[in-house]
């Protein structure tokens, strides 16, 4: 079913709050590449806090550097990038082809973009990108992209987000290619000529296009999946180097849309996004349809060099992943263990999107991984998306640990301690765990509401938190009846979350370890 009410958002550009690809990035990623490797590498300064997990770094701009939002220059990105690179280096040195950085802060804009680095790949068309260039001589690197902000990400919702990834990774190889020998040179291309044409199947692939199917007589539909199935193209595969040529088969691309173009508002252009990003299910008539072939592709932009060809297991190709700070967000169990579990999908997402032929590597050498209960000597050998703490427990000796309110904050185990926050222990051997810690004078949220009618409004709010509500002794307005809604909503689906969020501010942040 298509989503009018946010298909009309989107077309009057109030849809998806972010954008892939800004139409400026030529200036922006000649920013980038100008200041690559002119940071220091080593030793990392003292405003700079880096945490290794085992899939990513954290990154974090405790001096304040980073330019306020918004940023209005191309040089603020370029300084982003920079910091995510020296930290990069200090803790994986050369351990990486990509580096991916998300920020838990907002920019001032909602782009989404790579930056190309170098490339090495002959055969991938034209362009900058396309083009046989080292502007990163001594790295590993052949590119960055730059993901936004985990609220844009939110915002934009798992859907979006997920493409995002896997789009942003794919321009290392596409869409650059011309075509020749009677058809138009940029057939193929779309938005900003460096995606596919709105009007080419490409099975709804991540670089944009979309998959049509012929209904008879003389029209073509877009086929949309819900929820999407993200799946690169066979030329997508040949381009990245998994899939030989003989293997991609021909495609079509429909010309000149003329009439009969359902729904009658909507005007494709062979720049608009794909159909399933705007919700939005197209049938037209073409004057014509085109077929491509491989053939044609190679005539004109030549062999990929090195070939494409099959494997019998998955290439694997390393990537880098920071979650940058600019200072105002402090490095907690929750956002990075959600971070995690959303980069997990991400990476999991794009194997299967090219049929597990390419998968992505984010594994870091520099970090912990003692999950709950292994033994520790220091914070640095834990898994930090499980465990805040290396702390001596009630048996003896320093183990990885993690602060807690309940046993259900302990994965199976107990949460000990008399007075909150205590830590996790493993279940002892008789299965049951003892009472959880408690915290003096904590009453809770009122779940009773229990107010004097003599008492006037009053806050019923706890300082730290801002949780809470009023009351009023007088009738209730329309105000006050919105007030008592978003109450009960409140106490329904997050009392139990401000509870937690009140004691754990009672007892400061969680520490921060580099």
């Amino acid at each position: 079913m298509v989503d009018w009410a946010l298909t009309g958002l989107v077309l009057l550009g109030f849809g998806h709050p972010v954008d892939l690809d800004p139409d400026d990035g030529a200036r922006r990623r000649a920013a980038v590449r100008a200041r690559f490797g002119q940071g220091p590498e080593h030793p990392l300064g003292p405003g700079l806090e880096v945490i290794s997990t085992p899939r990513f770094l954290w990154v974090e701009d405790q001096a304040r550097t980073l330019p306020a939002a918004p940023w209005t220059t191309d040089g603020a990105w370029a300084e982003a990038f920079e910091m995510a690179r020296t930290a990069w280096a200090a803790r994986e040195p050369d351990h990486a082809t990509a580096l991916v950085i998300v920020a838990t802060f907002e920019a001032g804009d909602r782009e989404l973009f790579y930056v190309p680095l170098s490339n090495d790949i002959e055969g991938l068309g034209a362009g900058e990108e396309a083009a046989i260039f080292d502007a990163s001589a001594g790295s590993a690197f052949e590119g960055y992209v730059w993901m936004g902000s985990l609220t844009s990400l939110d915002e934009a919702g798992p859907e979006f987000a997920t493409e995002a990834f896997l789009h942003e990774l794919a321009h290392r190889w596409g869409a650059y290619l011309r075509l020749d020998a009677g058809f138009p040179s940029d057939l193929l291309l779309g938005r900003n000529q460096t995606h596919w044409n709105f009007f080419a199947d490409t099975g709804n692939s991540p670089l944009e296009g979309n998959r049509w199917t012929e209904v008879p007589p003389d029209r073509w539909t877009t086929q949309i999946d819900a929820p999407p199935a993200f799946a690169f193209s066979p030329l997508d595969l040949y381009l990245m180097g998994v899939l030989p040529p003989e293997a991609v088969s021909p495609f079509i691309v429909l010309r000149e849309p003329v009439a009969g173009i359902e729904p009658t508002w909507f005007r494709p252009l062979f720049s608009s996004p794909p159909a399933h990003r705007i919700h939005l299910e197209v049938s037209l008539r073409p004057a014509s349809v085109s077929t491509v072939t491989i053939d044609d592709v190679v005539r004109a932009n030549g062999p990929r060099v090195p070939p494409a060809r099959a494997s019998t297991t998955p290439v694997e190709r390393q990537i880098g992943v920071v979650l940058l700070s600019d200072g105002h967000t402090n490095p907690s169990l929750e956002l990075l263990s959600s971070f995690d579990r959303r980069l997990q999908g991400w990476v999991a997402a794009f194997g299967e999107a090219t049929g597990q032929r390419l998968v992505l590597r984010t594994d870091l050498h520099s970090a912990g991984s003692g999950g709950l209960g292994a033994s520790c000597s220091a914070l640095a050998d834990c898994d930090r998306t499980l465990t805040d703490r290396c702390a001596a427990t009630s048996g003896g000796g320093l183990a990885c640990t993690r602060t807690c309110l309940e046993h259900a904050d302990c994965s199976g185990g107990c949460c000990t301690g008399g007075e909150a926050p205590g830590l996790c222990e493993m279940r002892p051997a008789g299965g049951a765990c003892g009472p959880e810690p408690t915290v003096p004078g904590d009453a809770g949220v009122k779940a009773d509401l229990e107010l004097s009618p003599d008492a006037g409004a009053r806050p019923l709010e706890d300082p730290e938190t801002g949780c809470g509500c009023r009351s009023s002794s007088a009738a209730p307005s329309l105000g006050t009846w919105a007030i008592w809604i978003v109450a009960v909503w409140a106490l329904r689906s997050g009392g139990r979350g401000c509870r937690r969020g009140a004691r754990r501010r009672r007892h400061g942040d969680l520490e921060k370890t580099a």
